[in-house]
């Protein structure tokens, strides 16, 4: 499932990336990823608007120059940098999709759920043509529910009253992260 994710997502990059009509919000984070570049150690930029402050810091660097169009009301320039960061988080949202249900429910739900995740179409175009936060917090919730599923197993092992602070904190953590992503 991962090699064809790859596959369709890489095709639809080279099919789609600046065609798909852009949304204003994909705009929004374009130009403020392009502030995080332009001010790296400067993060008062960080708390203006509703957007998650380091999905910013994801994209940035995929950036490969300025996000404003040519002429007022288009869309912006392709940055397949960012497309390519973005079907990264995708891919990797797939292969951590596949390890949680194997865990949870053995392999072959972890090949169905690879196969679904890599065949899905909205996955495919967002990832490669479109600017959005999706594909990040897909990537944040798996995480966390990959650390609330070791924190389970945890519970149902533990002998005694074996203290569980750390995975807690893992879980929390996660979940902060996965919040400004």
């Amino acid at each position: 499932p991962l090699l064809l994710a790859a596959a369709l997502r890489l095709a639809a990059l080279l099919v789609f990336a600046g065609g798909l009509p852009q949304i204003g919000d994909a705009n929004g984070y374009l130009y403020l990823a392009r502030e995080w570049r332009l001010h790296p150690g400067n993060f008062t930029w960080l708390v203006s608007g509703v957007r998650p402050p380091l999905h910013r810091m994801l994209i940035a660097p995929g950036l490969d120059g300025d996000p404003v169009p040519d002429v007022w009301g288009d869309a912006p320039d392709a940055y397949p940098g960012v497309y390519l960061i973005q079907i990264a988080v995708d891919l990797a949202t797939i292969a951590l999709v596949m390890l949680l249900a194997r865990r949870r429910f053995g392999p072959r739900a972890a090949r169905w759920a690879g196969w679904i995740a890599a065949l899905y179409p909205q996955s495919i175009l967002l990832a490669s043509g479109l600017v959005l936060t999706e594909g990040p917090a897909a990537f944040a919730s798996v995480l966390a529910l990959l650390a609330l599923d070791a924190l389970d197993r945890r519970l149902d092992g533990r002998a005694g009253g074996a203290p569980l602070a750390g995975e807690v904190a893992i879980v929390g953590g996660v979940l902060g992260v996965g919040s400004l992503s």
